[in-house]
């Protein structure tokens, strides 16, 4: 999905992600790089390790807009 979030230093944030969990407690998601051509950054070449394993964790008041992404 396409996720457009505020970071923590108030600068609105573009990334094509791929939604793990919502933890409904802490009002809290957990994100991670999804892996499209959007996100490459060498063309052809798919995420690296490191990229592939991180997580973004974005409060729900910080989302700003969540939209389908669809590469074919």
């Amino acid at each position: 999905m396409r996720v457009e979030y505020m970071s923590e230093v108030g600068q609105l944030q573009n990334l094509v992600l791929r939604f793990l969990e919502l933890h409904e407690l802490n009002s809290k998601t957990t994100w991670e790089l999804a892996d499209v051509k959007a996100n490459q950054n060498v063309k052809g070449r798919g995420l690296s390790k490191k990229q592939r394993m991180q997580k973004y964790d974005i409060a729900l008041e910080a989302l700003e807009r969540v939209r389908i992404y669809v590469d074919f």
